[in-house]
């Protein structure tokens, strides 16, 4: 999950939001979403299971790359941030 953050927080320019003051990664947002629905999810599907450590090792993953993508594309690419 966390090379899908890092796609997807680049192809989006390392693009923020902000609630309370506090700038977070939009790209590292839509792949939670995506996550947190399909772990749920397998609370429904036979032969499945809810795990709640696999989750935490996605949102762990998520926030590292998603990290490590707005470096790039601060760095790298000379971009900045854009906030919405």
């Amino acid at each position: 999950m966390g090379t899908f953050s890092f796609v997807v927080n680049l192809a989006l320019n390392g693009r923020t939001f902000q609630i309370w003051k506090i700038n977070y990664l939009l790209g590292s947002l839509i792949v939670f979403i995506i996550v947190f629905a399909e772990e749920v999810s397998q609370l429904f599907v036979s032969g499945r299971s809810f795990d709640l450590t696999d989750l935490i090792a996605d949102a762990a993953g998520i926030f590292v790359f998603g990290e490590i993508a707005q470096i790039v594309c601060k760095r790298v690419f000379g971009r900045q941030p854009e906030n919405n």
